[in-house]
């Protein structure tokens, strides 16, 4: 969830190569390490989202990109869009009325 979080601090902190990372990521399903961090960061999202809306809370979308780790709205909605294939407005809306049925 960190915003500064990049490969070669993985690659440091598990005190590995740039290869083993690689393949662990290949065989995990994605394709480079910025997809499984996307993947991973829009997964926190989701959490979070669900986590408010069953506390009964509002969402406030800037909050939750931010604590979900990305650094900017527009990289966040456009992400969020292509892994879910809803803009993070719709997403909420949509689990809202699943919520209540």
């Amino acid at each position: 969830l960190s915003h500064e979080l990049d490969q070669k601090y993985i690659i440091k902190r598990l005190n590995t190569n740039k290869r083993y990372v690689y393949e662990a990521i290949r065989v995990h399903g994605d394709h480079n390490f910025k997809g499984l961090l996307n993947r991973l960061r829009i997964n926190e999202a989701k959490r979070i989202i669900q986590e408010r809306l069953r506390a009964k809370e509002a969402v406030n979308l800037p909050e939750v990109y931010l604590s979900s780790g990305f650094n900017s709205k527009t990289s966040f909605y456009r992400t969020f869009k292509s892994i879910t294939g809803l803009p993070p407005g719709d997403f909420v809306e949509q689990l809202e009325r699943e919520m209540k049925n």
